[in-house]
């Protein structure tokens, strides 16, 4: 069974004090989250100050406090200086589905590979354009451009498209954040570790 975090923050901002594993009469107001939702928060991997704690809307209708990232709020709220306006581009997320397009970050071949669905393979009737490209930005600041990857669409009909890191800040994926041009019906990040 998983232990839980004690998460302090402030009522008014959501901005976070402190985050302990019992409780403190140093703050007032505090919400429980499992010890694996504060983990980066607690090795100094992620910064207090990028996450938030928020009242989310459940699927039921109800309100409850959760830790989640600025971003993520932003976007939740349809920020207009976070979202992207013209809905011609698609955020890309970790994801159960099967999807028409997948990004895998492979740490061990230090390396993005980009592949297509054999049902999209087998289905597809469009023409696609020559080129799609893919923005790698740090995931709290998306006008914080790392790199942009454009990949050949005919190649990626024929074959998977692996292009290798060339920045050391491509190392850590929990920073980064990947969107695309909508040119597939939907997208995912996998992540290899090891």
């Amino acid at each position: 069974m998983e232990n839980n975090v004690f998460v302090y923050y402030d009522k008014t901002t959501g901005d976070i004090f402190s985050i302990t594993n019992e409780t403190s009469s140093r703050y007032e107001d505090a919400i429980q989250v499992p010890y694996s939702a504060a983990k980066l928060l607690l090795d100094g991997t992620h910064h207090f100050k990028d996450y938030i704690v928020n009242n989310r809307q459940q699927p039921d209708g109800s309100y409850k406090l959760v830790l989640e990232t600025r971003l993520t709020a932003r976007l939740a709220l349809n920020d207009s200086d976070y979202v992207f306006k013209n809905k011609v581009f698609e955020w890309i997320t970790e994801s159960d589905a099967d999807t028409d397009c997948v990004i895998t970050w492979n740490l061990p071949q230090q390396s993005w590979q980009f592949s297509l669905s054999k049902r999209f393979k087998d289905t597809y009737n469009t023409v696609l354009p020559k080129k799609v490209v893919f923005f790698i930005t740090l995931e709290t600041d998306m006008d914080f451009l790392i790199r942009t990857i454009s990949v050949d669409c005919d190649q990626l009909v024929r074959s998977d498209v692996t292009v290798v890191f060339e920045s050391a800040a491509e190392y850590n994926v929990d920073k980064l954040s990947i969107s695309s041009k909508l040119v597939f019906a939907d997208y995912k990040l996998v992540k290899i570790y090891e």
